[in-house]
This record gives structure tokens, C-alpha cells and sequence, in this order.
């Protein structure tokens, strides 16, 4: 399937924690048990992806559209589930470029025609709908099934961003109940009173 199922915990609706999300992630990987842990609601078994338009050229001609499926990641998401890059790199906070920076799936590529990927610009319109905003590409990702076993992989691009809608942990433990009590215990105390809510990636 392209990603590592086993042993990764997912907590939902992680919204409330929104600037403390960052600081909660490191209080959860001091935790034993927890290996890694990725912030994003763009996890392989969640619902309803995005979809939009991208472009090889700044002239955002609408007959040369390539549609893609998009997730917005951090730079934790590739290792959290173990997917395998087969050309260039992972995101890294050690370029501030990367910001605008893409990784594209094997299928993207094919779907582009790119003979060599890295360093190829792709384009798509800022927010005001106008103006072309240009991401370099860092890397291509192993095809990895992000919707049903029956479907054929479509072509994905990855963004470099912020998405807080879940975290998925990878974890390494004998005493799952017990580590799933830390983690709630650690919510609690982050934003008291808001629903405590997970799932195993294997069982989605």
C-alpha cells in the first residue's frame, strides 16, 4: 500500500490546540512509546481530498490545467509513515524555500511527462485568483494508495504547510491502553474540556 498502517495512532479534530500544536507534538514524542508523529489532516485513510488545478507555465492557461489530488503536510509526514522517496527529498526545515517547495507522487510525474523532475517549477494562481505563485520540486514520492485498494493511484502533489486538523503518531509499544491514557491526559491539560477523539490507521 506504500505506507506503514501498523502501530499509528491518529487523533481527530485537533483544531483546538491551533498554535499549541507544535509544542504538544514535542510533548508527545517525549512520551516512550511514541516514535514519530506528523501534524496534518491529509492522512492516506481520511476522506474528501482536495482537488486543484496546477499549471507548467505562469500563464495559468486554463486549457493546460493538470488536476491534481493536494495534501498539505509537514515535514514529519514522510517518515511518520514510512513512505519511500525514490527521487530528491523530504521536506526539511533546514530550507526556508521549501516553503514553496512540492513533492510529487510517481504518478504526477508520469502524468507530467517529467523526465527529471527536481528542479522543474509547477504553477497554480495566489489567492487572488490572478497572479502565478511558483513551487519548485523537491522530490517524488513511491506511489502510495490514498483512497480505495481498487483504484489505480492518481496523481498527487504534496505541499509544505499547515494543516491541523489530526496528528498521526507512530508508535512502539506492549502497553497500547496506557499510552493512549498519557496522550489523552496530555490533551486534557493542553485545552481542558475539549473531546478527546483517536482511532488505530490500520482499522480506518
Amino acid at each position: 500500500i506504500g505506507y506503514d498502517r501498523e502501530q499509528v495512532l491518529i487523533l481527530h479534530d485537533t483544531w483546538p490546540l491551533d498554535k499549541q500544536i507544535k509544542s504538544f507534538r514535542q510533548e508527545l514524542l517525549k512520551m516512550p512509546g511514541v516514535e514519530n508523529a506528523t501534524i496534518t489532516s491529509n492522512l492516506p485513510t481520511a476522506q474528501d481530498f482536495n482537488q486543484n488545478g496546477w499549471f507548467r507555465d505562469a500563464t495559468l492557461n486554463a486549457n493546460n490545467a493538470v488536476v491534481f489530488t493536494d495534501f498539505r503536510v509537514d515535514e514529519n509526514y514522510i517518515p511518520t509513515l514510512g513512505m519511500q522517496m525514490v527521487k530528491g527529498r523530504n521536506f526539511s526545515l533546514d530550507f526556508p524555500s521549501d516553503s514553496a517547495a512540492v513533492i510529487l507522487n510517481e504518478a504526477a510525474v508520469q502524468l507530467l511527462g517529467l523526465k527529471n523532475p527536481l528542479n522543474e517549477t509547477l504553477y497554480r494562481p495566489a489567492d487572488d485568483g490572478v497572479k502565478p505563485e511558483a513551487y519548485h520540486i523537491v522530490g517524488v514520492v513511491k506511489d502510495f494508495n490514498y483512497s480505495s485498494m481498487h483504484d489505480k493511484v492518481g496523481p498527487l502533489i504534496i505541499e509544505y504547510g499547515d494543516n491541523r486538523g489530526s496528528i498521526a503518531l507512530l508508535i512502539n509499544s506492549k502497553n497500547i491502553p496506557s499510552l493512549v491514557r498519557q496522550v489523552e491526559s496530555k490533551w486534557n491539560s493542553f485545552v481542558p474540556g475539549q473531546p478527546f477523539s483517536y482511532t488505530f490507521m490500520d482499522n480506518d
